[in-house]
C-alpha cells in the first residue's frame, strides 16, 4: 500500500475514533450550561396552544458529558410540552453531549381555563441531572382566560370589557342583527380570521377605554407585526355601522367595505379610530358611504386608504401616514378612483371624496394618486390639507385643492412607534381651518387624545392638536 494512503487512512480513523470515543467526564464539576435560565411566554390564551420557544444546552467542558436525565418536572400533568433535540416528549435519558456541542430544546404551552378576568401565571421547570448535579431551567407563561368565538354567527349582543374575546375561524354578525362592543372591550383574532359584518357593528369605546381589535399574537415580538389576521369585512347590505375610540391593528385589511357588483353602498361612521400595521390596506372601499373624524390610518403595505370604485367619503382631521418598512411600497398612501377592472370587467360608480384639515404623508415621494374614468362623475376636494406630492401634483388647482400645500415638515413625535403627535415646530401647527371644526363641532372640538381645538381658534392639521410632549424618563 502506498505509504501516503496508509497514513491518510490512519489519521482519518484516529480522528473519527477520537471524536466518537471522547473521554466522558464524570467529575461533579462537569455539567452543561444554558442559553437562558427562564423561558418566558408572553400572554397565552386559554385552550389555544402557544407559539414555540427554544433554548440551547451547551457542553463547554474539555470532554464529553452524559446528561443522565432531561425531564419536565410537572410530568404528564404539566401544561407545557417539550421537544428535546428533535425528539417530541417530556423526558429523555442518557443524552451524550460531546465537548463544544449543543442541543436544542423547544417548548410550547397550552393554558387551562381558570374563569378569571385577570392574567395569571403558569409555571413549570425542566430538570437536568448530570454527574450528580441537578439543574433547572424555569418555564413561565402568562395565561389569560377568554370567551372563545369559533366560527359563530352572532345574533344581536352586547360585548363588555373584562374577559377578552378570542375569534377562531372567523365570525359573522347576522343580517339584521347588531353587535355592540362597549368601552374597554378587547377582541383578539387568530390567524386569517375575519369579522364579517352582514348586520351592524357598533364599537363604543372612550378615550380612557378604547375598543381593541387585533391579532392574538400579542407578545413583544409581534407587537407591530402586520398580516396576523384578515380584518373587518362590511358587506353591501350592512348599515348603521359606527366605530368610536377604537384601535384596529396588525391585520391584512383594517376595513374592507362594499362590493363591485351591487349598487348597494354600506355606510360607516368613524370617530377617533386608529387603523395601523396592515399588510395590504387600512381602508379598502369598493363602493361605500364613509364619514371619518379624528381618524389615524398608518403603515400599510400597499395603501392606507384605497377607494377603488366610487362612493361617498368625508374625512376631517385625518392623519394618513405611511412609513411601511417591511417591503418596497409602490403605491401612494391615498388612492382615489371611480372605476376598477376586475376579471376582465370594468366597474364604475360616481365618486365624491372630501378631505378637510387632513395630512397625507409618508416615505414615498408622492403619497396621493387619482384614477378617473371620464364617463363617470369624479369629485375630489381637499381643503386646508397638507399632502406630500411630487412635481406632477398641481396643488394650485383650486377645483380640487383649496388652501393646501405639499412641501412641509410634519415633525411627528415618533413615526417608528406609530406616534403621530406633532412637535411644536411642526408645519402642521395652526394651519387648519376653524370653519371646519365649527361645521362638525360635536365631533371635532377635541382631537384624538381629547385636546381642545377651540381654545386658540387655530386648529392644527391632522388628528392631533399640538400639546407639549413630556420626555420619557
Amino acid at each position: 500500500m502506498n505509504k501516503n494512503v496508509f497514513f491518510a487512512i490512519f489519521f482519518t480513523t484516529f480522528a473519527y475514533l477520537a471524536c466518537n470515543d471522547e473521554f466522558i467526564l464524570t467529575d461533579s464539576s462537569a455539567k452543561p450550561e444554558f442559553s437562558t435560565d427562564t423561558v418566558l411566554f408572553d400572554t397565552v390564551f386559554t385552550d389555544i396552544g402557544s407559539y414555540t420557544l427554544l433554548f440551547k444546552v451547551y457542553n463547554r467542558e474539555n470532554g464529553s458529558i452524559n446528561i443522565s436525565e432531561i425531564s419536565l418536572a410537572g410530568g404528564n400533568n404539566s401544561q407545557f410540552r417539550l421537544n428535546i433535540d428533535g425528539f417530541p416528549g417530556n423526558d429523555l435519558k442518557d443524552k451524550l453531549l460531546h465537548s463544544g456541542d449543543s442541543l436544542f430544546i423547544f417548548a410550547e404551552v397550552t393554558v387551562n381555563p381558570k374563569d378569571s378576568e385577570s392574567p395569571f401565571v403558569v409555571e413549570d421547570s425542566i430538570k437536568f441531572v448530570t454527574n450528580g448535579n441537578t439543574q433547572f431551567v424555569q418555564l413561565r407563561a402568562w395565561g389569560q382566560d377568554v370567551t372563545l368565538i369559533n366560527g359563530e354567527i352572532i345574533q344581536s349582543a352586547i360585548w363588555k370589557k373584562g374577559k377578552p374575546y378570542l375569534v377562531y375561524n372567523s365570525m359573522r354578525i347576522a343580517t339584521g342583527e347588531t353587535l355592540e362592543m362597549q368601552a374597554g372591550t378587547k377582541v383578539y383574532f387568530h390567524d386569517k380570521s375575519q369579522l364579517q359584518v352582514f348586520g351592524t357593528l357598533k364599537t363604543l369605546g372612550t378615550l380612557e377605554e378604547p375598543v381593541l381589535l387585533t391579532s392574538d399574537k400579542i407578545d413583544a415580538m409581534y407587537k407591530e407585526a402586520p398580516g396576523k389576521w384578515y380584518g373587518i369585512i362590511i358587506v353591501p347590505e350592512s348599515s348603521g355601522n359606527e366605530l368610536h375610540n377604537t384601535v384596529i391593528s396588525n391585520g391584512t385589511f383594517g376595513i374592507q367595505i362594499g362590493d363591485l357588483e351591487t349598487p348597494l353602498l354600506p355606510d360607516l361612521t368613524m370617530h377617533n379610530v386608529e387603523i395601523k400595521n396592515m399588510s395590504v390596506a387600512g381602508i379598502w372601499a369598493n363602493k361605500a358611504n364613509i364619514k371619518a373624524y379624528n381618524a389615524i390610518v398608518a403603515n400599510c403595505g400597499i395603501s392606507g386608504i384605497w377607494i377603488a370604485a366610487g362612493g361617498n367619503y368625508e374625512f376631517a382631521h385625518l392623519t394618513l401616514v405611511n412609513y411601511w418598512r417591511y417591503t418596497t411600497r409602490s403605491k401612494p398612501s391615498l388612492v382615489l378612483s371611480n372605476s376598477t377592472d376586475y376579471n376582465g370587467t370594468k366597474y364604475t360608480s360616481p365618486l365624491v371624496a372630501k378631505f378637510y384639515n387632513s395630512v397625507i404623508n409618508g416615505s414615498s415621494e408622492n403619497e396621493i394618486g387619482f384614477s378617473q374614468f371620464e364617463a363617470t362623475p369624479f369629485t375630489a376636494l381637499f381643503e386646508s390639507c397638507a399632502i406630500k406630492g411630487n412635481k406632477e401634483l398641481n396643488i394650485l388647482d383650486e377645483t380640487i385643492f383649496k388652501s393646501c400645500f405639499k412641501s412641509f415638515d410634519a415633525k411627528f413625535n415618533a413615526t417608528d412607534k406609530n406616534d403621530y403627535r406633532i412637535l411644536e415646530t411642526s408645519e402642521l401647527k395652526d394651519k387648519g381651518n376653524m370653519e371646519v371644526v365649527n361645521q362638525f363641532l360635536q365631533l371635532l372640538t377635541y382631537d384624538f387624545k381629547g385636546i381642545s381645538r377651540v381654545v386658540d381658534q387655530k386648529p392644527d392639521i391632522g388628528a392631533h392638536e399640538y400639546v407639549e410632549i413630556k420626555k420619557e424618563k
